[in-house]
């Protein structure tokens, strides 16, 4: 008798386990865009220092205080926190500026062209020590094409 109840509470955590995986996979799938970049340089971006290298990230949702993924061969390397997003015109191609200022790499903005073909500018703030930094020499960006698709 007690046997029949440990093989069935067993059963009911093996099932409920299984629907957690597999509504995970669900979730996964609902991302807002996925994307690849090749750093040609060493940036920081949000919390995270990214060396010279290829990266994947999924951005969760297309609204503000949401979160980016950051990817290196399949390893995850953290999340970055975003705060506006807004629209940059009726045309354009995703991709990642990166600014600089001294000789230090910081990634400021995403832009982003939907599946729906709307483009969006994705702004990311500078850590307070960094934003008080006086300059170091001229500020130079660079563009960091994105391939990737979002809905």
């Amino acid at each position: 008798m007690i046997l029949t109840r440990s093989l069935k509470l067993a059963m009911a955590v093996g099932v409920g386990l299984l629907a957690a995986c597999f509504t995970a996979n669900l979730a996964k799938a609902s991302d807002a865009y996925t994307g690849k970049f090749t750093l040609p340089f060493e940036a920081r971006w949000g919390g995270l220092v990214l060396p010279a290298g290829e990266y994947s990230f999924t951005v969760n949702d297309l609204k503000p205080a949401s979160t980016i993924a950051v990817r290196s061969d399949r390893q995850n390397l953290g999340v970055v926190l975003f705060g506006s997003v807004s629209d940059y015109g009726s045309s354009g191609k995703s991709e990642l500026v990166a600014v600089s200022n001294g000789g230090v790499y910081r990634i400021s903005t995403l832009r982003l062209q939907t599946d729906d073909d709307r483009f969006l500018d994705i702004k990311f703030v500078a850590p307070k020590a960094e934003r008080m930094s006086p300059a170091h020499g001229p500020e130079v960006s660079w563009r960091v094409p994105i391939s990737g698709s979002g809905r």
